[in-house]
Order: structure tokens, then sequence, then C-alpha cells
């Protein structure tokens, strides 16, 4: 067990097996391993290249594939990223700071995923 804190302001204990438990004193999450995996890639995937292209259309293409995305992903990874925010992740003029904030968050979940 190790503890791992993901957000300013929560400390969450996870407990590694199949699926990623995050409890703290009033909430117990149970998100599959290969969802953080999968979600993890993908977003660092997108964000290394949004964040260095000059190219709008290009920007605009990966909104819209991390927007659809979320729209399917693990329900609860999302509510833990977003952290009660409902168009995290949607693009608006905040996308670039989300996506780096999901990047991180989720890049300090797979240090606590051992194989």
């Amino acid at each position: 067990m190790s503890t791992q804190k993901l957000t300013n302001s929560t400390t969450y204990k996870l407990i590694i097996s199949p699926t990623y438990k995050l409890t703290n004193s009033s909430t117990h999450l149970m998100i599959p391993k290969d969802s953080i995996e999968t979600a993890y890639s993908f977003f660092h995937q997108k964000w290394q290249v949004y964040r260095y292209s000059t190219m709008q259309w290009q920007k605009e293409d990966i909104e819209y594939a991390i927007s659809s995305y979320v729209d399917g992903m693990n329900k609860e990874l999302y509510a833990l990223l977003a952290r009660g925010r409902e168009s995290f992740l949607q693009p608006s003029e905040t996308f670039a700071s989300e996506m780096a904030e999901a990047v991180h968050q989720l890049e300090q979940m797979m240090k606590g995923i051992t194989t």
C-alpha cells in the first residue's frame, strides 16, 4: 500500500490489484488498472502534440478527440480527474491547463501501478 497525493487538497491510499482502489475517509473508488493505463497513454500522446502545435486546426482536432474519449471513459476515473467540473476536458479556454492537470494526475496514478 502506498499513499499518493493526486490533487492539491486530497490524499488517497492506494491498493494495487487488477483494479485501482482509491480511498479517503468518505470515498472508495475501484478503477480498473487498464482504464488508467489507457487514459494515460491516450492523454499523454495527445498532450505532447497539442502543447507544441502551432496549427489551430490540429489543436481543435485534439480537443474534439479528447472530449469524445472522456464521454466514454470510466466514469469514476473521469469524476476523480474532473473534481466536480462538469465541462472538464471539453473544448474551452481552459482546455490546455486541464489537459496538463489530467496527464499529471494520471501519471501519479501510474506510479502506483506495478506490473
